[in-house]
């Protein structure tokens, strides 16, 4: 019996999704479509997952679409292959949209080839590391077709439309450093660091350790602020929190109340703050 398309793995809070076809460089297949659609909604409802992993089993993370089983579906089943071929690119949305909406930061941690919709996965997630001998390419208009997989509403948001355009029309290879200067990725590692400072990263991103003190700070100051006006400039757009603090008169137990909301935050939630 062959291993699932897609290991799903939850450790130390922080949840490793594995893309698992190595021999076909990761290439997306249904069944790798379908458990990233499972794997992923159960991250998010998961109290223990604080952090998500995603990244490529072998040297490759993901190089794009299957186009062999594409070949052999139009070559022996092309009824059935163009009949459901709505549906099976509306499902692969459905795996970007469930990692995109996730209030748990999603990090990208990459090697090798990230072509088609692997890039269009890296784009999707909030952060990305990648080694230095990595490369990337959209590649769909070699095959064809246009972007998939949300490359066309981020990729213009994270390099800008000018070189969205270049990178989507022409479809060249590029490196990891030109991703990097393109904000594709936050950082770029010796091959041989990758995996450490993944797990690195990962945990810090797990525990949220970046904003918590400046967080807690400006809760303790609520009574010195003579109001929750100051408060209200200072924390925009928290629901949850500016709720209670608007409604109520603050005192020690809602004090400890809101720090231990806080607590229970992941990283991504906490950026709300800010």
């Amino acid at each position: 019996m062959s291993e699932p398309h897609v290991l799903a793995e939850v450790k130390d809070g922080i949840g490793w999704l594995t893309l698992n076809r190595p021999e076909q460089l990761n290439a997306l297949s249904m069944e790798m479509r379908d458990l990233l659609i499972e794997h992923s909604a159960k991250f998010e409802k998961d109290p223990a997952v604080r952090c998500v992993v995603i990244r490529g089993a072998g040297t490759h993370f993901m190089a794009g679409g299957d186009i062999r089983g594409f070949h052999k579906s139009l070559t022996t089943e092309k009824a059935a292959h163009l009949a459901g071929f709505e549906m099976r690119v509306v499902k692969a949305h459905q795996a970007i949209y469930q990692i995109r909406r996730m209030q748990k930061p999603v990090l990208a941690s990459v090697q090798g080839a990230a072509a088609g919709f692997g890039l269009s996965l890296i784009l999707n997630c909030d952060l990305a590391i990648a080694s230095d001998d990595s490369f990337f390419t959209l590649a769909y208009r070699h095959i064809g077709l246009s972007a998939d997989g949300g490359a066309t509403y981020f990729l213009p948001r994270v390099v800008g439309e000018r070189k969205a355009l270049e990178i989507a029309l022409l479809g060249e290879r590029f490196s990891a450093a030109e991703a990097k200067t393109n904000n594709i990725l936050n950082w770029v590692v010796p091959k041989d660091q990758l995996v450490a400072e993944t797990a690195k990263m990962a945990r810090k991103l797990a525990k949220g350790e970046f904003d918590m003190n400046d967080l807690l700070d400006q809760l303790r100051q609520l009574k010195k602020m003579g109001g929750l006006g100051g408060v209200m400039s200072m924390l925009p757009g928290v629901g949850k929190i500016k709720k209670q603090m608007a409604e109520q008169n603050l005192d020690d137990s809602l004090l400890k109340r809101q720090e231990a909301i806080i607590l229970s935050m992941t990283a991504k939630e906490r950026l709300q703050f800010h």
